[in-house]
């Protein structure tokens, strides 16, 4: 547990080694889908199988490895659920559609009105029904339905699919219309859902690192008690003593940043150095016999600026978590509104 708690920066490795897999497999990804939309030609070709595909493999590569360090760093993850068994679902799915559609963009134009362009379709859909199934999984604990950190990890690796099983569906032809905002909407979605899974590995670990120091819930009480012990202190002392003491009092009325504002604002340098740097500055108006009760007074000003220090940390990571959620959840809803009109338009139309 303790080695866990030392290791924030590992985290943030791990995170780094599947962000750069991340961009290198969409990357790949984008070379492939270009070279199936435009077909079998000289450039086309060499994009797909010279930068494509082998950026592809290096993804997995970093993935494999990352995946490997974290596991046995910290052990099994949503990301790792059964031995990987839906990224190696995914990863064959798409292989799998891949075939199937180098022969079917041969023999016809591929749009979304073909037989296998609705079959894709279909398919889509239903892959998105299951990934908008999450949250309804999330709060039914009681559900027989597999565990949610195996339904965690299937929305990842299927939401990843979409993007080759959509653009499949409408042939890679996209036109500035409600099919296509459909599209562009699953895009935002799935790269907010990247960022999802980036954020979900590394705050939760340093959020546990914080909270083996301060648990937020006692912070309150913690910084309590310093303020009645340097009520103490400053009680019949000079103007200047006491003068301080207000001050450290009028901060807590007035906290500053809240909310959105704390998360936009962020922290300001080392708040420790700066508060001590300031303390140092005073003592020297404060009178020789009081200075010992001062110094004592300061240190438990360095100490209430550490508890706030940590409590703010904590509540900016949460703030992070939460302000995910508002891009993420409302994309969704707006994602899921456009198929329906994209599939209501199909059918009058």
């Amino acid at each position: 547990m303790e080695e866990k708690l030392r290791s924030p920066e590992q985290s943030i490795w791990v995170m780094r080694q599947l962000s750069l897999a991340v961009n290198c497999a969409l990357i790949g990804l984008f070379c492939v889908l270009l070279f199936l939309w435009h077909g079998v030609g000289a450039w086309s070709m060499g994009l797909g199988t010279f930068i494509g595909i082998p950026l592809v493999v290096v993804a997995v590569l970093l993935y494999l490895s990352a995946v490997a360090f974290d596991l046995k760093r910290r052990g099994a993850s949503f990301l790792t659920y059964r031995r990987d068994r839906w990224l190696w679902f995914g990863l064959v799915s798409a292989v799998l559609l891949i075939i199937s559609y180098i022969p079917y963009r041969e023999q016809i134009v591929p749009h979304g009105g073909t037989a296998m362009g609705l079959a894709y379709g279909v398919l889509g859909t239903g892959v998105i029904l299951v990934l908008m199934s999450l949250g309804i999984r999330k709060r039914r604990l009681a559900s027989g339905l597999g565990t949610v950190q195996g339904w965690t990890s299937a929305h990842v690796y299927l939401g990843l699919l979409t993007l080759l099983l959509i653009p499949m569906h409408a042939g890679f032809k996209f036109r500035p219309d409600i099919h296509s905002l459909a599209f562009l909407l699953l895009l935002l979605v799935v790269l907010s859902g990247i960022v999802g899974v980036i954020l979900y590995r590394t705050i939760p670990p340093l959020l546990t690192n914080y909270e083996a120091r301060l648990q937020a819930h006692k912070a309150d009480e913690q910084i309590s008690l310093l303020v009645g012990q340097m009520r103490s202190l400053a009680n019949n002392k000079t103007d200047a003593f006491v003068q301080v003491y207000q001050e450290e009092v009028r901060k807590l009325t007035n906290p500053g940043h809240q909310g959105w504002r704390l998360l936009l604002k962020g922290p300001r340098g080392d708040a420790l150095t700066t508060r001590a740097h300031g303390l140092a500055n005073v003592v020297t108006r404060i009178p020789q016999h009081e200075q010992a009760d001062f110094r004592a007074f300061s240190g438990l000003i360095l100490q209430k600026v550490e508890l706030e220090a940590l409590f703010l940390a904590q509540l900016r990571l949460k703030n992070v978590l939460e302000a995910w959620l508002y891009v993420h959840l409302p994309l969704s809803i707006a994602m899921v509104v456009a198929i329906v009109l994209h599939v209501g338009a199909v059918f009058y139309y």
